[in-house]
Parts: C-alpha cells; sequence; structure tokens
C-alpha cells in the first residue's frame, strides 16, 4: 500500500526507489519479468511519456504514451487563476 488510502480490488502498487539515470531500465526489467498485462506510469511531461515510450518498446515490450487533450488556452494564465478561482467560491 503507498500512501493512506488503499488501492481497489485487484490493483496493486509498488514503490522502488532507484537513481534517476536506472529508472528506465528498472521499469523496462520489471515489465519482462513480471508479466504484468497492463501498467499505468506517471511521468511530468508529454515527451518523458514519449520517450519513455520509445525505449520500453526497443527493449521488446509493446507499450504507448497517452496524453491528455488539454490545450492551453484551457488553462487560465496564472494572473486569472487566482481571480477565477476566488470568484467559484
Amino acid at each position: 500500500m503507498v500512501g493512506a488510502q488503499k488501492p481497489a480490488s485487484g490493483i496493486v502498487q509498488s514503490v522502488y526507489p532507484v537513481a534517476q539515470m536506472r529508472k528506465t531500465a528498472l521499469l523496462t526489467r520489471l515489465l519482462q519479468r513480471e508479466g504484468m498485462r497492463a501498467v499505468l506510469v506517471f511521468v511530468k511531461r508529454k515527451i518523458d511519456a514519449d520517450r519513455l515510450a520509445r525505449a520500453v518498446t526497443r527493449s521488446g515490450v509493446p507499450a504507448t504514451s497517452i496524453h491528455p487533450i488539454v490545450g492551453r488556452k484551457t488553462v487560465p494564465p496564472p494572473s486569472r487563476r487566482s481571480a477565477a478561482a476566488s470568484t467559484r467560491c
């Protein structure tokens, strides 16, 4: 169990402390050995998701990246965010 909440039935969460430069290799090895059918890996940026998917695929494990469909125009600029948040109350 990671954090204070218990995952849904059938879901297993794991944490592997590892150096940044070894993360892709560890993930690839886990996917090859563990025989996981479906895995979600969260990264900060779209480019990181694309790079990770390519690296995992090159190792022989099918992978793809998923991006949110959010345009810059849908997120208010920082100066408007605080004003918008205060008017929603």
